[in-house]
This record gives structure tokens, C-alpha cells and sequence, in this order.
């Protein structure tokens, strides 16, 4: 079954059968050390709430990266996955990122920070970064939860990101900013 099919669908029974399905899916990789999954496999959880309590830790996982399309950071069960992350060092966005429309300006929060944000989590790289408030919202917030953190790498999409160089920059010192990590180095590309 695809999970592209069970994104477009009719919520209902396929949806309940999808989020199963993809439950199970994790428990089997639950042992790995790097795992890329897309924004879908986070959508395909929300539609089953009861099973974001019962997620498998993963507990040898050291690199997540999400690939594929957009991700919703307001997605409720986002947060219940990285909780599910005691070990992770890196976090990958090769999507673009983003806020739902029904999330309020400076509302979103990870809550709880996972506790991975103050033990593990080093590097933090985003692609297609557009520079939107709702994107500079997400960054500003992992800045300021991961204590420990190293390294940001944003890579800015030309197309996407407006103002060019001089935003780039005004962008850069506004996260400077927000770094809990005053060691970690923040890069543009």
C-alpha cells in the first residue's frame, strides 16, 4: 500500500490500517543506527493516536534524516518520535520545513524538549531553507533546546529564500542570537 495514496485519501478505516502498518514498520527498525524515513511515515502515525504512546525506542539510532516531501513540524506526532530518540547526534531535513497554517505564529514548541536535545544532539542540518517565519521559528527553537549542539547547516534554496546575501547574513545573526551552545557554529550554503 502506499503511503502517498493513504496521505490523499479518505481519513477513515485506511488511514487506521496505514498508521498500524506503520507502527509495525518502525518496531522492525527499531535496532538501527541511521534510518531515513519521509514526512509520511510521521503523517501516517497521527491517524492512530493510540499508538503514539506505544512508539519503540530507538535506542542504537544516531542519524535521522527525512527525505521526500515537506515536513510539518506542528505535526503532533513528530514530537513523540524524536522523544523516541534517547541517542540521536544528527538530525537531517532534506525537506523543506514548515509550520501548518493552523499552527499561531510563535505557538509551536516541542513539548518536551526531547531529552536527546541536552545529552546527544550535535548536528542539525535543514535543506531548502526559504527563510519564512515559520521556518526561522523551528530553527530558533531547536537552537535554543539543543544544549550540547555543534553544528547548523542551512542550506538555502535561491529560488525560495528572498533578500538574498543581506538577509542571509540578517538571518545568520538573528540565530547567532538564539544558541543555547554558544560553541555551536552556524553555516549558511
Amino acid at each position: 500500500m502506499s503511503l502517498k495514496y493513504f496521505y490523499y485519501g479518505e481519513k477513515g478505516k485506511r488511514h487506521r490500517e496505514v498508521s498500524y502498518r506503520v507502527h509495525k514498520l518502525l518496531r522492525g527498525f527499531s535496532l538501527v543506527k541511521e534510518l531515513a524515513i519521509t514526512p509520511y511515515i510521521i503523517e501516517g502515525l497521527s491517524y492512530a493516536e493510540e499508538l503514539l504512546a506505544h512508539l519503540p525506542v530507538f535506542c542504537n539510532l544516531t542519524c535521522l534524516k527525512f527525505i521526500g516531501e515537506p515536513m510539518n513540524f506542528a505535526s503532533g506526532a513528530l514530537g513523540n518520535v524524536i522523544q523516541k530518540l534517547p541517542c540521536v547526534n544528527s538530525l537531517i531535513f532534506n525537506v523543506e520545513i514548515f509550520l501548518s497554517p493552523y499552527c499561531e505564529e510563535g505557538e509551536w514548541r516541542l513539548d518536551p524538549v526531547a531529552p536527546c536535545f541536552s545529552t546527544h544532539l550535535k548536528s542539525i542540518t535543514i535543506r531548502e531553507f526559504g527563510g519564512t517565519k515559520g521556518e526561522l521559528h523551528v530553527v530558533t527553537f531547536l537552537l535554543e533546546s539543543a544544549l550540547i549542539l555543534e553544528r547548523l547547516v542551512i542550506s538555502c534554496s535561491l529560488d525560495k529564500f528572498s533578500g538574498g546575501v543581506g538577509r542571509q547574513k540578517e538571518v545568520h545573526d538573528q540565530l547567532m542570537l538564539s544558541r543555547r551552545s554558544r560553541t555551536c557554529a552556524i553555516e549558511f550554503s
